[in-house]
């Protein structure tokens, strides 16, 4: 069992502390052979379980509980307090939830879990759902991450990878004024502003952890990273009975009031067929609901009837 330069470099860059102890062991020690593959090894997989990571994080961390749902966050930091409380998005995330309704998803899947704010309402609202969440930050992992146990949780599972087109290692570059906005994008999605500190991490195609159990309710948030996402999720969502909420980090090209000719949407519409259905849009980013041809035609109007009558409330 043999560390590879690229792990090696993500133990430096992600984990400082605990690489000290590792190189104080190893100098102490001096394992050599099998001896050193196996303290290696061990090392790996204590740093996996974040043990000492908790530690250090923990002190900065706290139960915080809103409605039947508990969060662990860094109730310090009010960015936490307004994602936890969907106070940012508070119409946006009604719809999801009735979509969910309409739909019945036997698969939910967040790409940016962030601390949770989705993973943990819909697990509460479809006990029956199977839950996949990414987030790539290790701090927000570890936030996600125990508020799924403090929730008592059994239907979640979260990986601490980055989704997109790519199989290994990337960077994560970090936005120091928003713990939910980083981005594996160097250049700030909204700003244009190069982000400068970032950490590795690994990636992977949503393809590789198919086939998943129908129907599937996708929401995508990665402040910039969507086409690579949806490209390494490409034989999932030509096969797979599919609704997708994507956030999209950029300026719409607007058609007409209700549809657009982003990239994103062109690539959605002609790529892999879905319908694409405008929500909301600013001049940071607007918000898509693409639907499945495999659908049903009568959940499918469900779905539109319930968008039109958004989009109508929304402007007035």
């Amino acid at each position: 069992m043999s560390l590879n330069v690229e792990e090696f470099k993500l133990l430096l860059t992600n984990y400082f502390i605990e690489t000290i102890i590792y190189l104080f062991l190893r100098v102490t020690l001096k394992p050599a052979g099998q001896l050193r593959h196996k303290l290696i090894g061990e090392l790996r997989d204590f740093l996996t379980k974040f043990n000492l990571r908790k530690i250090i994080l923990g002190r900065h961390l706290s139960p915080y509980k809103v409605g039947n749902i508990t969060f662990f966050i860094n109730t310090s930091n009010p960015r936490n307090l307004i994602y936890s409380n969907l106070l940012h998005e508070k119409d946006y995330s009604l719809l999801l939830f009735k979509v969910a309704r309409i739909m019945e998803p036997k698969t939910f899947i967040d790409i940016g879990a962030h601390i949770g704010t989705y993973t943990l309402r819909i697990a509460k609202l479809f006990p029956n759902c199977q839950i996949i969440a990414f987030e790539p930050f290790i701090e927000n992992y570890y936030s996600l991450s125990c508020s799924i146990k403090l929730n008592n949780l059994t239907n979640v599972i979260s990986y601490p990878i980055a989704l997109g087109n790519s199989e290994g290692y990337t960077d994560l570059y970090i936005n120091p004024k928003n713990p939910g906005g980083h981005s594996i994008k160097k250049i700030h999605p909204i700003k244009g502003d190069l982000m400068k500190r970032s950490v590795k991490v690994k990636i992977k195609k949503l393809d590789s952890f198919a086939p998943f159990h129908e129907p599937i309710l996708i929401k995508v948030d990665v402040e910039g990273a969507e086409e690579d996402v949806l490209k390494g999720a490409l034989t999932t969502l030509k096969t797979h009975v599919v609704v997708l909420a994507v956030e999209v980090h950029n300026p719409p090209l607007m058609i007409n009031e209700d549809s657009c000719n982003c990239e994103i949407c062109r690539y959605l519409r002609h790529q892999i067929g879905y319908r694409t259905l405008l929500l909301e849009h600013s001049s940071r980013d607007h918000r898509v609901l693409a639907i499945s041809p495999y659908i049903s035609s009568e959940k499918e109007a469900l779905i539109e009837r319930l968008v039109l009558s958004y989009i109508s409330w929304r402007r007035h």
